[in-house]
């Protein structure tokens, strides 16, 4: 498969992962933006801008093959927790994402390694971590939806059944 294959079905994954979260996003109640189900986990707010900081780190790290300390997530996003705000992290995380890709798509990704979490990881199997993280934290934000009495998205409800 060439590379331009590869980043081209990463991307479609990617974005459709993605507008999961922001439809979330969008249709949360605002009641709900600072809504936890337990004290040990952060508001829905929290978790969305988290999700901004580590798209950065992992933009970043697909960039330059080395992923830095998670403490460093901050650095991506400076924004405040409204929806405005955070909606428009994702907005730019997603076009750094997308000039990185078409940077990608002339390199060998058979060579592209990124370090991260201990590993040295290769594009594709790099790329389902991020598809993963995200995941996650739908899959929580399900369970917040559940015990605090709100609607999930339609589309989630139809493609997913949560």
């Amino acid at each position: 498969m060439k590379n331009s294959e590869i980043i081209e079905e990463f991307k479609k994954s990617w974005e459709f992962s993605r507008s999961m979260t922001t439809e979330f996003l969008k249709e949360l109640p605002e009641d709900k933006w600072d809504y936890s189900p337990h004290k040990k986990y952060s508001a829905i707010c929290k978790q969305l801008r988290h999700m901004v900081w580590v798209s950065g780190l992992y933009n970043e790290a697909l960039e330059t093959g080395e992923m830095r300390d998670c403490e460093t997530k901050k650095e991506h996003y400076s924004g405040d927790l409204s929806k405005t705000e955070i909606l428009k992290g994702f907005k730019d995380q997603e076009q750094k994402l997308s000039k990185i890709l078409e940077k990608l798509k002339s390199t060998d990704l058979d060579t592209h390694k990124v370090k991260a979490f201990g590993l040295e990881m290769g594009f594709v199997e790099f790329t389902h971590v991020m598809i993963q993280h995200e995941s996650t934290h739908q899959g929580l934000w399900s369970f917040y939806a559940t015990f605090g009495g709100f609607e999930t998205p339609k589309s989630w409800q139809q493609n997913w059944g949560i």
